[in-house]
């Protein structure tokens, strides 16, 4: 199944701005991050994932955009 989700926004379980991603490997180190809180204490406990398909980059990249912001 496809579902088109192409790019996605990540935030931490605090609801902070993480990462912005378009890769099944960064998903795996992010799933890595979330392992080793079992080895190293727990300080993220999940992410919030915000998906977006092809037909909403726009959209995307102004939500990146100003997470970016200062």
């Amino acid at each position: 199944m496809n579902i088109n989700y192409k790019k996605f926004i990540i935030y931490d379980n605090f609801g902070n701005y993480l990462i912005s991603i378009n890769t099944l490997e960064q998903f795996r180190e992010l799933n890595a991050y979330l392992r080793s809180n079992k080895k190293n204490g727990i300080v993220v406990y999940y992410f919030d994932i915000c998906a977006f398909n092809k037909e909403d980059i726009d959209l995307y990249e102004e939500i990146k955009d100003d997470e970016l912001k200062l």
